[in-house]
């Protein structure tokens, strides 16, 4: 015979509402979602979008009750995007002595590997940096 009791127990935790540390997870990942689509359709014009979810994720109130793998990853996110803001601008005004289309080719493959680099180590649960830039 089957005690109803224990089914019923299982099925409360089953049904548990899901940790509140899940809408900052999704942010992460959302704000490295954003950045790719904006290099693939834009060419990065709407960075900004990721960037400000980035430093918004990291300010002080938000800093207390957040991972520190998710910190790690907004600050990657922020250096990405910071990083290839200002190669962008050097390229775009390089363009005048010809050697800026491959400046902003090269940050833009960058930019790329990077992002799916910390998308990909994300939803691993993993570091981005080596343990001595941390």
């Amino acid at each position: 015979m089957i005690n109803d009791n224990t089914i019923d127990e299982d099925v409360a935790l089953n049904d548990a509402p899901s940790a509140p540390d899940e809408p900052r997870k999704s942010r992460v990942m959302l704000s490295y979602l954003i950045a790719l689509i904006s290099l693939l359709v834009s060419c990065g014009l709407f960075c900004i979008i990721p960037l400000i979810m980035a430093h918004l994720g990291t300010s002080k109130d938000s800093i207390k009750v957040i991972e520190p793998l998710d910190i790690e990853h907004f600050r990657y996110i922020k250096r990405t995007l910071w990083f290839g803001l200002l190669w962008m601008v050097v390229g775009t005004a390089g363009l005048f002595i010809a050697v800026g289309a491959l400046v902003i080719i090269a940050t833009w493959i960058w930019m790329m590997y990077r992002i799916i680099k910390g998308i990909t180590r994300y939803s691993d649960h993993q570091h981005v940096l080596p343990e001595n830039l941390r």
